[in-house]
C-alpha cells in the first residue's frame, strides 16, 4: 500500500464511520474510484459511496455536514440537480466525493442485469458503485450480498457484441478501418479521434471480460491492465503508442496498423480458447 493509499484510505474511514454514520438513512458505506481500485497518486482524492433505504434531505445533510467540514458543496461549479444525490467536500485539506444510492436500487438493477435487461449506463453504476468498491461499514452485510450477486463478465457475451467491429480492421474487412479513410479525406480530425477512443473502448470490454473483468473506466487502464493476466504482449505500450501519434495521413495509418496489430493478437487468443 503507497502512501497516499494508506492517508486517503485513513481518512476515508473516519469521515465515514465518524460523521456519515449519523445519517439514519445510510446502511452502508464504501470507497469507491481510485481508493477503491488501490490505484491512488498524489492528484488523488476520496470518492465515497452510501447505500441508503432513502436519500437523505439535502438540509438534512447540510445541517450534519456542515459544522463538521471546511467547505461543503462550494467552489464546484456543480449544478443543483447533482447535489440531490451527491455532496462535494473540503475535509483536513483533501477533496471527499460523496454519493448516496438506494440500495433497493441496486438490487433491482443486479437483478436485471442476471436477464440481461439492463442499459451500458446502468451497468457501468454497478460496477463502479457496488462491484469495484472497497468496504468502510456495512453492519447488514449488504456490499458483500451485492457484490456476490454481480455476474463476472461474460467473454462470449461481449465477443458476440464486439468482435464484428474489430476483426474489421484485420479480417478483409472494410469497416471500421474505411471510416478511417473518410475521415482523412474530409480532414475531420475530431472523428478520426473519437474513431480511435470507441475501438479502443470495445477492444479493452473484449478483453477485461477475457479475464471475467470490467472495463469503464480508462482513467486508470495504465494500471489496471498490467494486472490481467490474458492479453497480447507489449498490450498496454502499443495502445499508448496509439495515442501518442498525430492525425496526419502517415500518423493515422501508423495508428490503424499498431491497432490491427493488437486486435490479431487478441484474436489469436480468442481462437485458442475457443471463443470465436
Amino acid at each position: 500500500m503507497n502512501i497516499h493509499q494508506k492517508k486517503l484510505e485513513s481518512l476515508g474511514k473516519e469521515f465515514a464511520l465518524n460523521i456519515l454514520t449519523e445519517l439514519n438513512e445510510v446502511e452502508a458505506i464504501a470507497f469507491e474510484g481510485a481508493v477503491a481500485r488501490g490505484f491512488t497518486d498524489k492528484y488523488s482524492d476520496v470518492d465515497i459511496v452510501c447505500l441508503c433505504s432513502k436519500i437523505p434531505s439535502l438540509q438534512k445533510r447540510k445541517k450534519l455536514l456542515r459544522p463538521l467540514v471546511d467547505k461543503l458543496n462550494e467552489d464546484f461549479n456543480v449544478p443543483m440537480r447533482y447535489l440531490v444525490n451527491s455532496d462535494y467536500i473540503r475535509y483536513a485539506g483533501k477533496s471527499i466525493g460523496v454519493s448516496y444510492e438506494r440500495t433497493k436500487e441496486f438490487e433491482h438493477l443486479i437483478n436485471h442485469f442476471k436477464s440481461n435487461r439492463i442499459s451500458e449506463s446502468e451497468l457501468a453504476k454497478i460496477v463502479t458503485k457496488a462491484y469495484y468498491v472497497k468496504i468502510i461499514w456495512d453492519p447488514q452485510k449488504i456490499y458483500s450480498r451485492l457484490k456476490t450477486n454481480v455476474p463476472k463478465s461474460d467473454a462470449l457475451k461481449i465477443v458476440e457484441l464486439f468482435l464484428y467491429y474489430l476483426s474489421g480492421m484485420t479480417m478483409k474487412g472494410k469497416w471500421p478501418k474505411l471510416g478511417f479513410q473518410v475521415d482523412l479525406y474530409r480532414k475531420n480530425l475530431m472523428a478520426t479521434d473519437r474513431r480511435f477512443q470507441e475501438a479502443i473502448d470495445f477492444y479493452l470490454k473484449l478483453l477485461y471480460a477475457l479475464n471475467g473483468e470490467y472495463f469503464f473506466v480508462p482513467k486508470w487502464a495504465h494500471k489496471s491492465i498490467k494486472k490481467l493476466k490474458i492479453k497480447p504482449k507489449r498490450c498496454w505500450e502499443r495502445i499508448q503508442t496509439i495515442f501518442e501519434q498525430g492525425n496526419d495521413a502517415a500518423s493515422v495509418k501508423k495508428k490503424v496498423k499498431i491497432f490491427e496489430g493488437l486486435v490479431r493478437d487478441l484474436h489469436m487468443i480468442l481462437v485458442k480458447r475457443e471463443l470465436k
